[in-house]
């Protein structure tokens, strides 16, 4: 019992010591790896010197000496807005840098600092950086006033409005239309309505430098109404006017009016419509469109009236010649006056379209009818007939020893001039002279009817005047003598005019001139 209690605190004392150094020998491995670590960390921080350059859209970061680890450090970007970004770095050996590109505009960042986190938790700012002083300047933005037509789109290249010194990141176009904004460098905009819109172009450059411009933009109302008449009808006949093919852009024709120079209005796109009156003629179409945009447009028609001349002979009952001017014709008026020419020196003007006229001579003629409409219009017509049992005299039934024709010319306004004479009496009349001389003198006898023809009446009217320059005859003025009825003086249109020569013309009759041209003067000599 004795022993065994002596073994049994013998042994107890051995546990006790055992348990101490347990103790022991764990403190010492937990010291010793505590220490170990303490050592290792401190000796793992970075040793160098680094640095944080900015350029203009970029920011090196780069070890200039000393050891680095092959650890990530971290980046922090700060923005004069508050914001941050963040960047892990790596950097391998002293020779390296990095280069990061912000997301943000440099001319934003406000600093930036490089810190490496250590195993404690602790984080060491290893550099940092003052803020930017990158700083550009403001893109410039020059915009012209665009004007366009209604319809037609608003094209710009914006790059060629702005001056900047880097590049434009955004283009946003404020098109004043209550349209939204457009975003792109190009602008292409159709504007639903005419008028005068302002627009803004706003441009960002990627330093984050705003700038704007504002513009005008016209946008012209091209739904002007282009007025285009048609016709279809002749005067004197009911015509058809049309405005079908007026045209207007952008909208519709609401209204069409027309006024006639007879004082007369009508309305509608298709009207008809009477000229009665032969001459010009104005026709105005006003059109209105929708919009109350007006257009007129005045076309003046030429109203022409058209005669025809026709003429027959019957020659049956020979020398006495039934000549028919029946089937002549005029449009739109009708015939009011006949002028014979018989060829053999006689003349008649009448409103008969058929007359009949003997002929002393047996020899062929050309019988001549002039027709007259009531507005002026002439045409002549003529036939050939063959006269074989004529019974010739010396002296007409009216006690006249003939009738001698006499065709006048003029050499400008210098003179008149002969071109033919009755057969057979050309040697009569033209006894110094020759056809075509220039103011030749005229032999004349009494009782004898002279027929003056083709007269050119419109600028060289004749005049017969007297010894003492007065005027007997004439196609200008009124002359003393023409109301005699034995002279029986006679105007006939067509440059045409007829006298007797009696004992008292005979008496006083000098000569011949130009009612307007005094140079174109000659005598008259009575035999």
């Amino acid at each position: 019992m004795k022993d065994t209690d002596k073994l049994g605190e013998t042994s107890l004392e051995i546990d006790y010591r055992r348990v101490a150094l347990v103790i022991l020998l764990v403190l010492l491995i937990v010291i010793g790896t505590y220490l170990f670590f303490i050592s290792g960390d401190s000796e793992s921080e970075p040793d160098g010197q680094y640095t944080l350059d900015f350029t203009d859209d970029e920011i090196i970061v780069a070890q200039m000496d000393g050891e680095i680890m092959e650890e990530d450090y971290e980046l922090t970007i700060n923005y004069n807005d508050d914001e941050t970004e963040t960047w892990d770095v790596s950097l391998t050996d002293h020779e390296e840098e990095v280069t990061i590109e912000p997301e943000g505009y440099m001319s934003e960042v406000d600093g930036a600092e490089l810190t490496y986190g250590d195993g404690d938790g602790q984080l060491h700012i290893l550099s940092e950086s003052p803020p930017s002083e990158i700083v550009s300047e403001e893109p410039e933005v020059s915009a012209e006033d665009v004007t366009v037509e209604h319809g037609d789109p608003v094209q710009i290249d914006g790059s060629s409005l702005v001056d900047a010194d880097g590049s434009i990141d955004t283009y946003s176009w404020s098109m004043g239309d209550e349209t939204e904004d457009i975003d792109g460098i190009a602008l292409n905009h159709i504007y639903e309505e005419p008028g005068e819109y302002q627009a803004t172009l706003t441009v960002i450059d990627e330093y984050g430098n705003e700038a704007e411009d504002t513009f005008n933009i016209e946008v012209e109302d091209v739904s002007e109404v282009d007025s285009v008449v048609m016709i279809d009808g002749t005067v004197g006949e009911e015509m058809t006017l049309s405005a079908e093919e007026s045209i207007v852009n952008g909208t519709d024709i609401d209204e069409y009016e027309w006024e006639f120079e007879d004082d007369t209005t009508e309305t509608g796109e298709t009207v008809t419509h009477t000229v009665d009156e032969v001459g010009e003629y104005e026709i105005t179409l006003t059109t209105t469109a929708e919009n109350s945009n007006t257009d007129s447009t005045t076309i003046v028609i030429q109203a022409e009236a058209s005669v025809t001349a026709d003429v027959s002979a019957d020659t049956e009952e020979d020398p006495e010649i039934e000549f028919d001017a029946s089937e002549s014709d005029a449009e739109p008026a009708s015939i009011e006056s006949y002028y014979w020419d018989f060829d053999d020196g006689t003349t008649l003007e009448t409103t008969d379209s058929s007359v009949t006229h003997e002929y002393t001579e047996n020899e062929d003629f050309t019988a001549e009818v002039t027709v007259e409409d009531e507005y002026g219009e002439v045409d002549t017509a003529s036939v050939d007939v063959t006269v074989d049992n004529a019974t010739e005299s010396d002296s007409d039934d009216d006690g006249l020893e003939d009738t001698v024709a006499i065709e006048l010319d003029n050499d400008s306004s210098d003179a008149y001039t002969v071109t033919t004479v009755s057969d057979g009496y050309e040697d009569d009349v033209l006894q110094d002279d020759e056809t075509g001389d220039e103011n030749p003198t005229l032999y004349l006898e009494e009782d004898y009817r002279y027929v003056f023809m083709d007269i050119p009446d419109d600028d060289h009217p004749i005049e017969f005047y007297s010894d003492s320059g007065g005027t007997l005859l004439s196609q200008d003025a009124d002359g003393t003598m023409e109301d005699n009825d034995d002279v029986d003086w006679e105007e006939e249109f067509d440059g045409e005019v007829a006298l007797t020569v009696t004992d008292d013309l005979a008496d006083e009759l000098e000569g011949y001139i130009c009612a307007q041209h005094s140079e174109m003067d000659g005598n008259i000599v009575i035999d």
